[in-house]
């Protein structure tokens, strides 16, 4: 049983966070893209038709990290960032074991943002996702909820083990960022449940950074 006293000081911290949410998703929403493949019809596995849309965050001042599922089949990909400037891919890379990708440009992207320790993610932990959910027409849609399970096994996702959180996805959501109430990204969002709204899967960066590493020092080229 929870005691007045504690009661209230959490009450006090939940309502310091909920006020802080506006600021820190002005912050870190320009790191947040929009994503188009465009792919021919003999090479499109998941079967969208011949484009498709998801979400990714920018890690580098040329580099897009994803989900591999939104960018694996395509011929051409594009990116629309915060204030409405496109910009094409020149090369791209995804981690054969997990919904893991990275796209490179020519271009300065904009804000990078800062990687959290995803080994350190507690169930209970505030999280919010950013993306553009259904198309660019929601670019930088937010929610917010908890993380709802740790250590995963979700094979359709990959080899490792996967976070789940409670806060709201859709499909365009997929390879957009989770981050934490630092303004961190714990995670890429890859996928939820069609009957439900509330059960969103993602992606702990630690592993992201690993493929990241092996992948950043290759110079850019166009597939």
């Amino acid at each position: 049983v929870i005691n007045e006293d504690l009661q209230w000081q959490l009450d006090q911290t939940n309502n310091q966070i909920m006020r802080g949410l506006p600021c820190l998703i002005e912050r870190v929403s320009p790191s947040v893209v929009y994503v188009e493949a465009i792919a021919d019809n003999y090479n499109d596995n998941y079967e969208y038709g011949y484009d498709w849309s998801g979400s990714g965050v920018i890690i580098g001042s040329h580099i897009v990290l994803t989900a591999r599922h939104i960018i694996e089949d395509a011929n051409s990909l594009t990116i629309t960032v915060v204030d409405g400037n496109t910009y094409e891919a020149v090369r791209w890379e995804v981690d054969p074991n997990n919904d893991c990708g990275l796209l490179f440009f020519e271009e300065d992207l904009g804000p990078v943002i800062k990687f959290a320790d995803s080994d350190k993610i507690e169930i209970g932990d505030r999280v919010i996702i950013i993306g553009s959910p259904y198309g660019k027409e929601f670019l930088n849609t937010a929610t917010n909820g908890i993380v709802s399970g740790l250590d995963r096994e979700i094979l359709f996702f990959g080899e490792d083990p996967m976070i789940t959180a409670d806060a709201a996805s859709w499909p365009g959501n997929s390879g957009g960022p989770v981050f934490d109430i630092q303004g961190r990204v714990i995670g890429i969002l890859v996928g939820g449940t069609w009957n439900g709204d509330n059960f969103s899967i993602v992606v702990p960066i630690n592993i992201c950074k690993e493929f990241y590493e092996t992948s950043k020092e290759v110079k850019p080229q166009r597939n």
